[in-house]
């Protein structure tokens, strides 16, 4: 009797411990939230120029909610538990358009599709994104190619064609430092279309 006594208590323990709900790990969203991003886009009242920003475009895995890791082995890994806080395409346009108009120069930079009441939009900037990953050695990646175009006619015509590859290290292992990282490259690329399209503004509008 004494034996049974033990299975029959070893079998209800069992049927608890598979009733019983395995907890759920808590799922943190992120964004690019700098008192930068979060004033909005403030136009330059004393700019001569207005450049349209097309909707970034982030191909393949880079643009799911999750935040992407490439591991060592090469394989892709997806944080299930660490998310963006929106589309990550619609996240980095609203961070580049931002963070282009912030600083005073000759352009007004407006999203696509929306114009300013003072100027014709005069450039487009079309921007494309391979990686937004994280990769070895604790560093955030950022490739891709972004393209100028410049209104003529009332057409556009292709001007410049610029690749562009950024590694920045985390200043410590973590989720929160990724995006901190992957903001700083994109500080990079915003500092590189200002640079480009002052170029080519002053090369075809002689």
């Amino acid at each position: 009797m004494r034996a049974i006594s033990i299975i029959t208590t070893a079998c209800t323990l069992l049927i608890l411990s598979a009733c019983t709900p395995t907890p759920v790990s808590e799922t943190y969203y992120y964004q690019f939230n700098t008192p930068l991003s979060n004033q909005g886009v403030v136009f330059n009242s004393t700019a001569k120029h207005a450049v349209l920003v097309k909707n970034v475009d982030i191909v393949g895995v880079s643009d799911s909610p999750a935040l992407v890791q490439v591991l060592d082995s090469g394989i892709t890994h997806l944080a299930n538990y660490h998310q963006w806080a929106s589309i990550p395409s619609k996240l980095v346009t609203q961070y580049i358009l931002v963070a282009l108009n912030h600083d005073e120069s000759q352009f007004i930079f407006t999203p696509s599709g929306k114009s300013t009441k003072s100027l014709s939009p005069s450039w487009v900037v079309d921007v494309r994104i391979d990686q937004l990953v994280g990769i070895k050695s604790n560093q955030a990646a950022l490739t891709g190619v972004f393209y100028l175009y410049q209104f003529e006619n009332s057409s556009k015509e292709l001007k410049g064609q610029f690749s562009f590859g950024f590694e920045q290290a985390l200043s410590h292992e973590g989720f929160p430092e990724l995006v901190k990282s992957h903001q700083l490259n994109l500080d990079k690329l915003v500092a590189l279309i200002r640079q480009k399209l002052s170029l080519m503004e002053s090369t075809y509008s002689q």
